[in-house]
This record gives C-alpha cells, structure tokens and sequence, in this order.
C-alpha cells in the first residue's frame, strides 16, 4: 500500500497509536536524507531499497530492445521473399569475402615461403660488410673456410640444414643476345637446393666435380632461345677486379613458378664459381634453412 509521503519523520520517537496504524504498510521516501529507514527499523519495520538507477535504466533498454526485435521480426515475416533473398545476398556475400581473404592470405603465405627458400632463408651468415647488393667477390667481404663455418652452424639444433653460397654479378651471352645475370655457386649436394631440382622441366642437376656445366632459368632459355646442351658464354667480375668469360654447356633447365626470379639467375657448382671468379675457399653467405622459423631470433 502506497501511503502519502506527506507523512514525515523527523527522527523523534514514534507515538504508538501512529505506529499500531501503520503497522503492514509500505512507504516511498524520494530521499534518505533523515535517516527514515533507521527510523522505522527500529520500530520493527522491515525496510529495503527499491530499484536503483542504473538497474531501473538496464531494465528500459532491455524492454527497448526487446520491442525492436519484436517490430524485425514482423518486418522479417511480412515480406519472407524479399528477406530470403536478402539473407541469400548477405550469405554469398560473406563467403566471397572469406574466400577472398583466405586467397590473399594464402598467396602471400606462398611467396614469402618462395622467397624464404630460394634466396635469404631464414637466417644469413655473412661478414658485417658485406653488400648483398653489389654481389662483390672481393676477398675482404667473403667468408673464409666456409665448409667449418657451414659444420658448425648445421650441429645446431635448430638447424635443419646449412650450406655456402656464393654471389658473382655476370653477364650471359649467345650469339647476339645477352643479359646481365646473377650467379650463384651452390653445393649441389645439399637440399637447399630442392627448388632448383624438383623444379628441373629438362636435362639434369648440377653434379659437384663439373666444370663447364650450367642451369638457367626457363625465361632466360626461352627468351635467348636455349636448350639443354646449347653453348652459352658467361662473363663475371673477380675477386682481383677484373673481367674473365668462360663458355659454358646448359646442364638444366629450372623453373621455380616466379619468372622474374628465374630469368635473372644462373647455377654453377660452388668450386667452379670459386675458382672462375677467383674467390678461391670463401663463400659470400652461409645459407640457413630452421626447422622452425620462428626461432630465428633465438639462434
């Protein structure tokens, strides 16, 4: 029962008459500003707090919510055509996206896996001034005795594999044609070289004793109209400075899937590029393969 609230209590003891007709009723104070449940639990009555503001505005916002999705879902029913159709729009549209952005997703995943295979790997051992993007053969920027260097990085646990590499600038010619390559000597023994092998369309790998065998790319063979057992000349700068051309014979032919990587490079086996650009035992990098990548930072 609501009683008046003109009825004040002024903190004096109730008379009790006032208190035997009050008794069972419930009151309403907008403020407790003079201590009225105190008051009346003193006298036996049982107070409690109503509902408080922020419970009272949660509960609004609830029944608010409730009455849109109510007034949705009559809208839903009233044209089941057109919300089907919109819902079959959204639903295509949404796995459009997702199909999107897995293939991005993917795609890049892919080309940093390539990239990470065919030319930095996950780590890079070289001296502090080398350049890779001179690609000098300059003794004072190689790595000396690097089959020691290469054994004891490879007993790392981490490691999966590691092999020298060395990088000469050269230029390819046959007949009239001609095009500036990089060289890059390899140990064909060793599986970083999984990406030339298994993408060989013709002739066969590159063995370590060979001394006038070569594998290019298949842009480079395409463009300068080349084929296993053509001739081919190839110019490099030595470790002195100087210019030297050897001929060679095309052992392979490779494709690792990205063109533009494939025609600027040819193989030769490591010793051959050591001693046709006068680097003699020295390596430009030691080339890191982990078994996983994400302890690079570790190693």
């Amino acid at each position: 029962t609501l009683v008046d609230t003109s009825v004040r209590l002024d903190g004096v003891n109730l008379p009790s008459n006032l208190l035997s007709d009050l008794a069972g009723k419930s009151f309403v104070f907008p403020v407790n500003r003079v201590r009225h449940r105190d008051l009346l639990a003193e006298h036996g009555f049982e107070c409690y707090r109503g509902v408080n503001r922020l419970l009272r505005s949660t509960m609004c916002r609830m029944l608010t919510m409730l009455n849109y999705l109510k007034m949705a879902y009559r809208n839903l029913m009233r044209h089941r055509r057109r919300s089907a159709l919109s819902a079959l729009a959204l639903a295509v549209a949404l796995a459009l996206l997702l199909f999107m952005a897995a293939f991005f997703k993917g795609e890049m995943r892919s080309s940093m896996e390539d990239t990470l295979r065919l030319s930095t790997g996950h780590l890079q051992v070289r001296d502090a001034d080398y350049d890779p993007d001179k690609s000098s053969v300059a003794w004072q920027y190689l790595i000396e005795n690097p089959s020691r260097v290469t054994g004891q990085i490879s007993s790392l646990a981490p490691v999966k594999f590691a092999t020298p590499r060395l990088f000469a600038s050269g230029i390819v010619s046959s007949g009239r044609d001609s095009a500036g390559v990089q060289v890059i000597g390899v140990d064909p023994a060793s599986q970083a070289n999984a990406p030339y092998r298994e993408g060989l369309i013709a002739g066969e790998f590159l063995t370590a004793d060979d001394r006038n065998g070569i594998l290019i790319g298949y842009p480079l063979a395409e463009t300068m109209g080349l084929s296993v057992g053509s001739s081919l000349n190839l110019l490099v700068n030595t470790a002195e400075g100087q210019v030297d051309e050897q001929p060679f014979v095309v052992r392979g032919i490779f494709s690792t899937g990205s063109s533009n990587y494939d025609k600027g490079i040819v193989l030769l086996p490591l010793a051959k590029a050591q001693t046709f650009s006068g680097a003699g035992d020295r390596a430009s990098i030691i080339f890191v393969i982990l078994h996983d990548r994400d302890q690079a930072d570790s190693v």
